[in-house]
């Protein structure tokens, strides 16, 4: 599991995408079952079609190989939901009939379900109580 010193860290290193998932989101979701060396577990560029167009999701969490959530993925520090990908992500999983999604900067976690957001929580200014709403959140994936 990261600490709130580790993400600061990276946080002022200006982390991109991937490193932010390698070093911060990964470790979250391992914790929780979720593993990318399992495609039963976790599914990179997860495509889905609307209106005869493709949308990619950065990560698409399963259990037991059946879709549950899309996490997107954004560089530390960064808002996600003000990002353009926000609406087509809902829609995507409106689409999939995915229940939950999840946005995340590793910093900044926000979890909608069915296109409601029900946490959102900045692990830099509430770490512990921050993880322990993430953790509930998430328990029901």
């Amino acid at each position: 599991m990261i600490s709130r010193d580790k993400l600061l860290e990276y946080a002022l290193r200006g982390l991109k995408e991937t490193s932010t998932y390698t070093k911060a989101v990964a470790p979250f979701l391992m914790e929780l079952g979720f593993t990318d060396s399992n495609l039963d577990s976790i599914e990179e560029d997860y495509e889905v079609i609307i209106d005869a167009q493709r949308v990619w999701i950065d990560r698409c969490l399963k259990r037991e190989g059946i879709p549950i959530a899309f996490l997107q993925i954004k560089r530390l520090g960064y808002s996600s939901s003000l990002d353009g990908d926000f609406g087509k992500t809902i829609q995507a999983a409106k689409k999939a009939a995915i229940p939950m999604v999840i946005f995340t900067s590793g910093d900044v976690w926000e979890i909608y379900k069915v296109g409601k957001l029900v946490c959102k929580q900045n692990l830099l200014n509430n770490f512990d109580n921050g993880i322990l709403e993430i953790k509930n959140w998430l328990k029901f994936l």
